[in-house]
């Protein structure tokens, strides 16, 4: 079940399937149906690990964890999905950065929340267009405080982004 829900167009029907059971402010508008399927097949992919042993060419045992891969992310291989995202996010936005500033960028801890949050909802757009950097955007996800990732809202989202470019329109990228 998770491998078909992985997939964009079959999370996407299964939406269609159930879809009065979901409360109506959650579901997407029709134009934004297929990047929204991708985002949920995403977080089937990325968010749960499905473990099975098949003998006879027949599943014996299956058990979903949440969770992702059960293996940890490293710390750098969080740290350069940050820094790509701060990089390549800035570029979109008509901003150049280096990828040394970046990372230096993506190493502040004054800023970590905040370039945390960027490089979540950079990734979740990414997600949205199915292109992922897999369970390492889960990693992103939990190094942020629990508080935050809870509270986490548009207002927030944005003044998070208006902070990690200032730092970069002001000249203050620093060790």
């Amino acid at each position: 079940m998770i491998e078909t829900l992985g997939v964009g167009p079959s999370a996407m029907r299964m939406i269609r399937e159930h879809r009065n059971e979901f409360p109506e402010r959650l579901l997407p508008e029709l134009e934004c149906e297929g990047l929204f399927g991708n985002l949920v097949a995403s977080f089937f992919r990325t968010s749960f690990h499905a473990e099975y042993l098949v003998s006879n060419d027949r599943i014996d045992f299956a058990r979903l964890r949440v969770g992702g891969s059960p293996f940890r992310q490293s710390r750098a291989r969080e740290q350069n999905t940050v820094s790509y995202a701060i990089r390549h996010w800035l570029a979109f936005e008509g901003i150049r950065i280096d990828a040394i500033n970046a990372s230096k960028l993506a190493r502040r801890r004054d800023i970590r929340d905040e370039t945390r949050v960027v490089a979540y909802v950079w990734e979740l757009n990414r997600r949205a267009h199915g292109k992922s950097r897999g369970s390492v955007v889960h990693g992103v996800w939990k190094s942020m405080p629990q508080e935050l990732r809870t509270e986490l809202t548009e207002e927030i989202v944005w003044l998070a982004f208006e902070v990690v470019r200032r730092q970069v329109t002001d000249a203050e990228v620093r060790p």
